[in-house]
C-alpha cells in the first residue's frame, strides 16, 4: 500500500483546481498552505481556499462538493467543521492523500455560522487527519509536532470514552474516573521518550483503542472503523 507521490498530489491538484474554476458559483479556487508558500515537500497534502461567488451560499456549495469529490476522485472518507466564516470538506482518497478544500463567503461577506460540534462520525474524520500528520512529521523528523497530533488523538479516544461513560473531561476533571481497564490500555498511547521509535510506537498503540471506542457507537461508526483503522495501520507501517 504505497502513499502518494507528489507528481500525483500536484495532479490532483492541478485537476481540483481546474473542475472549481468551472463551478459558476465560484468567484476563485487557490492553493493555500505550504503548496502556495513554496514550502511543499513529499509528504505535503493539498489545501485549496474556495471563494463563493456573490449570491451562492458558501455552505451549500460546501456540502455539494463534498458529492463531487467522490466523483471526480477515489475517496475513502471526509470530514466537515466549520470555523468561523469558513466551511472546510476534508478528504482522505484512497492513496493517503488529504485534500481540505476551505469555503469562504463572497467578497465582502462576514457572517458567521453556527460551529458544529464533535460528534462520533466527525471524530473518525479528525483521527486520521491526527494519524497522517503524526506520521508526516516523524518523517519530517519534527518530534514536537508528531507529539501534538499524538495527543490529539489519544484526547479524541478520552472524549468517546467519557460520552459513552457519562465522564465530564473538560480539564480533564474526570478523566480519572473512568473505567480502570479504559485506562490501563490507554497507557501504552503515552510516549516515554520524544524518538521516532518511541512516539511511533505509542501512535500505533492508540489507533487500535480510538477505534474500539468508536465501533460501540452504532453500525455506521462500525462501518466507518472496518474502512479506516486497517489503512492507517498500515500508513504508519509503510512510513515507519
Amino acid at each position: 500500500m504505497i502513499p502518494f507521490t507528489p507528481e500525483e498530489r500536484d495532479e490532483t491538484a492541478r485537476r481540483l483546481l481546474a473542475a472549481l474554476r468551472e463551478d459558476e458559483r465560484v468567484a476563485a479556487a487557490e492553493l493555500s498552505g505550504s503548496g502556495a508558500t513554496g514550502y511543499a515537500d513529499r509528504w505535503s497534502d493539498v489545501d485549496i481556499v474556495v471563494r463563493a461567488a456573490e449570491g451562492a451560499d458558501h455552505r451549500k456549495l460546501a456540502d455539494s462538493w463534498v458529492a463531487r469529490m467522490y466523483e471526480l476522485f477515489p475517496v475513502v472518507y471526509d470530514f466537515r467543521v466549520t470555523f468561523d466564516v469558513e466551511h472546510v470538506r476534508g478528504f482522505l482518497l484512497e492513496n493517503f492523500l488529504e485534500v481540505d478544500l476551505g469555503f469562504q463567503p463572497a467578497a465582502g461577506r462576514t457572517d458567521a455560522d453556527t460551529w458544529w460540534g464533535p460528534t462520533p462520525k466527525a471524530e473518525a474524520g479528525f483521527a486520521w487527519h491526527d494519524v497522517l500528520h503524526a506520521a508526516i512529521a516523524l518523517q519530517r523528523g519534527r518530534h514536537w509536532r508528531a507529539s501534538y497530533y499524538l495527543g490529539l488523538l489519544r484526547w479524541r479516544t478520552i472524549q468517546l470514552a467519557a460520552v459513552r461513560h457519562g465522564v465530564d473531561t473538560s480539564e480533564f476533571k474526570g478523566v480519572d474516573d473512568l473505567p480502570d481497564e479504559f485506562l490501563a490500555q490507554l497507557e501504552p498511547a503515552v510516549p516515554h521518550a520524544l524518538t521516532t521509535d518511541e512516539l511511533t510506537r505509542a501512535l500505533r498503540a492508540v489507533i487500535p483503542l480510538f477505534f474500539t471506542q468508536l465501533r460501540t457507537f452504532g453500525t455506521e461508526e462500525r462501518e466507518l472503523a472496518s474502512k479506516l483503522e486497517q489503512r492507517l495501520i498500515a500508513f504508519v507501517d509503510e512510513t515507519a
